[in-house]
């Protein structure tokens, strides 16, 4: 079985965004981290998160092929 890897980088859209959210931002980042618990359960997130400083956050996935 092969194996791709891909990589996306979530940035911000302001840079107090990860300590003052507004109701509906936090009702996507809720259902952004939903969606990633059911990939990792599926074996296809490798890695997910933010950057110590918040200034980004790093997703690693797997494609089965």
């Amino acid at each position: 079985m092969e194996t791709t890897e891909f990589l996306y980088q979530i940035k911000p859209i302001r840079l107090d965004f990860m300590e003052n959210q507004t109701s509906e931002e936090q009702n996507v980042l809720s259902s952004h981290f939903t969606y990633l618990k059911n990939l990792l359960g599926a074996d296809k997130l490798v890695l997910a998160g933010p950057c110590l400083d918040a200034s980004f956050g790093v997703v690693i996935l797997l494609k089965y092929e």
